[in-house]
């Protein structure tokens, strides 16, 4: 702070006094050494003053030369002072001013005579932590972390600081890891139940649902809380039903070959009552099972003939093993021919004329008796046939004439048929 403009001026008068003084001094001295015989009572009586007046004049200049001009600060309160000192304590002391304990004081220094102090008025803070109770100084805008700090304390991230005007305290906290819904999070606490930390975590617990610690159990730092979540469902699922298969075989079909009716799975509800922990199937039991459709049988038919017969009708009498009869009455080889007719035709033995009835000699066979007609090298086969209509065979040396059908879906057949040389098994005689 700048000196102000009457302490210099009254700085250069005293230096001028002083100087007169000491010129005047010295010739007064310098009078008295060269009269020192002849002193009088009134010579001494100005020397005396003379000195008396030095003096002064030394204690003025130095009042004046050494006084420092120092601004107090105290809040609101400012005050400038004129000190010879420049301790803050002795100035402050000096004026009267009383620094509590956990007032601060900052001190310029004294520069070119001025100076600067300040007054920050402090309060005594109540700090209780780690089971230690100590006063700490605080000023007006310090918050709680910078007390704790100047108290020598570290609030860590979990750490609650619960403060009033006077007191703060430093709860300890911990974090506390929660598993639940596929996730996991850390909520921090100072030590509550599990309840109280799930319901600040925002977690709800359901009632069948699984926690490895109660609810009610003081939370520990170290512990984990893991919940399973459980649900239970009914699902419905649509199960198979396997169906049966048959096998038959046919003198109808050839050998190495089959006829297949195709069987049908069955179907049947059934509804399960599941239970899940955290989407996983743990129990499973049935609570409904119905069939919903029934299965139809696959029917497999092997064939016994050695070629598919041009007759349709078939026998339980006539036994095939290779494609041939091996119960029979009699067998005969000759010719086979083959002929149509009107759908109004007849037989000579008054049976409906149809295919699977042939002509013959009833001397030879019998009418009514069972046949079985394949060609000697096997790769005809009229099949099974009923000895019902004759004609001129024996003339044409004919041993049996086949029945194909109707002239016109027919006639091809017969003509394809033409004249075979076959077997002729009878597997009996006079019986249809």
């Amino acid at each position: 702070m700048p000196t102000s403009p009457h302490v210099n001026l009254l700085r250069r008068i005293v230096l001028t006094t002083f100087k007169i003084e000491l010129i005047c001094l010295k010739r007064a001295v310098k009078r008295i050494g060269l009269r020192h015989k002849f002193i009088k009572k009134p010579a001494l009586i100005s020397v005396a003053t003379l000195t008396l007046s030095v003096s002064i004049i030394l204690l003025m200049t130095g009042v004046l030369w050494f006084k420092n001009d120092v601004m107090i600060t105290d809040g609101d309160d400012i005050k400038k002072a004129f000190t010879m000192k420049d301790d803050p304590g002795e100035i402050l002391g000096e004026f009267g001013y009383i620094i509590g304990e956990f007032d601060r004081v900052s001190f310029s220094g004294i520069s070119g005579g001025a100076g600067l102090i300040n007054i920050t008025r402090g309060r005594g803070v109540t700090v209780k932590a780690d089971g230690k109770t100590l006063v700490v100084g605080a000023i007006d805008g310090e918050g709680s972390d910078i007390i704790l700090e100047n108290s020598g304390l570290t609030v860590n991230e979990h750490d609650v600081v619960i403060e009033s005007e006077t007191d703060i305290t430093l709860v300890r906290g911990f974090g506390v890891n929660i598993t639940a819904d596929g996730k996991t999070i850390t909520i921090g606490t100072t030590g509550d139940t599990v309840g109280g930390v799930l319901k600040t975590a925002g977690i709800s617990l359901g009632r069948d649902d699984i926690i490895n610690i109660p609810l009610e159990a003081q939370i520990n730092e170290g512990d984990e809380i893991i919940i399973k979540r459980v649900t239970f469902r009914e699902r419905t699922a649509y199960e198979e039903l396997p169906y049966e298969t048959t096998t038959a075989f046919s003198n109808l079909i050839a050998i190495g070959s089959s006829v297949v009716i195709d069987g049908i799975l069955g179907e049947v509800t059934v509804v399960y009552g599941e239970k899940l922990v955290d989407g996983v199937v743990v129990t499973s039991e049935v609570l409904s099972n119905e069939i919903t459709r029934e299965p139809s049988t696959e029917h497999i038919t092997y064939g016994l003939a050695l070629q598919v017969p041009y007759s349709k009708r078939d026998f339980a009498e006539i036994n095939l093993v290779n494609g041939l009869p091996v119960d029979y009455v009699q067998v005969l080889t000759g010719k086979a021919t083959a002929y149509t007719a009107r759908p109004t035709s007849g037989t000579a033995s008054g049976r409906k004329l149809e295919i699977g009835t042939v002509a013959v000699d009833p001397k030879i066979i019998p009418y009514g008796s069972l046949l079985y007609i394949v060609s000697v090298d096997g790769k005809r086969v009229y099949g099974a046939a009923i000895a019902a209509d004759t004609g001129h065979l024996s003339e044409h040396g004919v041993l049996v004439d086949v029945f194909m059908g109707t002239h016109d879906p027919h006639l091809a057949d017969a003509m394809a048929w033409g004249a075979q040389q076959v077997n002729v098994y009878i597997i009996n005689t006079g019986v249809y």
